[in-house]
């Protein structure tokens, strides 16, 4: 052996580094930790393109129509001033019965698709009892509305507030002005993530039994978190429902079309809509960042807060939340199963829906 044999050894080893070209760095073992966020943000992009262009269209579509709100306000008359009298129901359980009336008019030359008023009842302490929210719709120019309403209540009303009263567009407006929007993004989701949604229709299927467990089992936890977000309201001294829940409320008719345009719009397509966006695109970001439990607090709070931040009454935003704390949570256990989660939405929707479909048709008195 010479004494460079050790010096060539050296070279003839394979160097403990080679630099790779840029084509052969390895590609994740799962290509759907590059696909899922890339699809999340076209997701979100096309859900926040949609809801604007609507949004314009609602501001652009209601200005051309009424150029001038503040002179056909005006020209509302009042023909007998709306009052609010008490008196006895004979119902031990609800003795106190508000009645409500009065008389507005149109004098507009043009048919208004709806006049409405509005009053706010209070005890005796002051605390807001309920607010009561009336409208006609289709009154005609110079026509007359005769305003009729009574209601039992468990506590003595006290005061009221100054009655409001307005135009706007009608019900089935406004249900097509919402519908719309989700269900074009219902269909853009279906074409852009369609990979996930047949992945997660082939695994609810294959386990189905345990799928529908979570999906009634969660449905039961939203009852339970409902009950206890009202508690936590009249703890608060919060006795009313969001407006979120009054206008929705306010949209049901004893007409068969009106409760099948709210159907789809409540029960199916925003409800998967919502799914995607809160669970799988903000849920999936925040837990590739901060875990799971993060995902399911910060996710419940932005199901919670847009559900009431154009209202602005905050405070209502507390069943919402635990409503999407319980919707995380599931879509968590469920292995990110969106059909899942999406079952446990639609139920608890269709709770309340046949609730008020029972109500206007007099079928159920709450």
């Amino acid at each position: 052996m010479s004494e460079y044999d050790d010096l060539f050894k050296k070279f003839d080893e394979k160097p403990p580094f080679e630099p790779q070209s840029p084509l052969s760095q390895p590609v994740p073992e799962n290509p759907e930790e590059w696909r899922t966020p890339k699809i999340n943000r076209w997701l979100l992009l096309s859900y926040v393109a949609v809801t604007l262009v609507a949004s314009l269209f609602s501001t652009f579509y209601l200005s051309l129509r009424y150029p001038d709100s503040d002179a056909m306000l005006d020209a509302i008359t009042i023909v007998e001033e709306p009052r609010v009298t008490l008196t006895d129901s004979g119902d031990p359980l609800y003795p106190y019965r508000v009645t409500v009336s009065g008389t507005l008019r149109n004098g507009n030359p043009v048919v208004l698709p709806s006049l409405w008023t509005s009053v706010k009842l209070y005890d005796l302490n002051g605390k807001l009892i309920d607010t009561i929210y009336l409208d006609q719709e289709n009154v005609g120019p110079m026509g007359s509305w005769t305003i009729e309403y009574s209601g039992d209540y468990s506590v003595e009303i006290f005061s009221s507030s100054p009655f409001e009263y307005g135009f706007d567009q009608n019900d089935l407006f406004y249900i097509l002005l919402n519908l719309f929007p989700v269900m074009i993004c219902f269909f853009l989701f279906l074409f852009l993530d369609r990979r996930a949604f047949k992945e997660d229709a082939r695994r609810f299927r294959k386990t189905l039994g345990r799928h529908l467990g979570w999906t009634f089992g969660g449905f039961l936890m939203v009852y339970l978190a409902m009950v206890a977000a009202t508690v936590i309201l009249e703890y608060l001294g919060v006795s009313d429902s969001s407006a979120n829940e009054q206008t929705i409320v306010g949209m049901f008719q004893a007409s068969p079309l009106h409760l099948t345009l709210l159907f789809l719009l409540l029960c199916i397509f925003t409800p998967l809509v919502e799914e995607v966006v809160y669970r799988k695109v903000i849920f999936g970001f925040m837990e590739r960042r901060w875990g799971g439990t993060v995902a399911i607090l910060a996710s419940g709070a932005f199901f919670g807060l847009m559900h009431v931040l154009s209202y602005g009454d905050f405070i209502q935003s507390i069943p919402y939340i635990l409503m999407g704390m319980v919707f995380g949570y599931v879509y968590q256990k469920s292995e990110k199963n969106i059909f899942v989660v999406f079952g446990v939405h639609f139920l608890n929707n269709f709770r309340s829906f046949a609730l008020y479909a029972l109500m206007v048709y007099g079928l159920l008195s709450l």
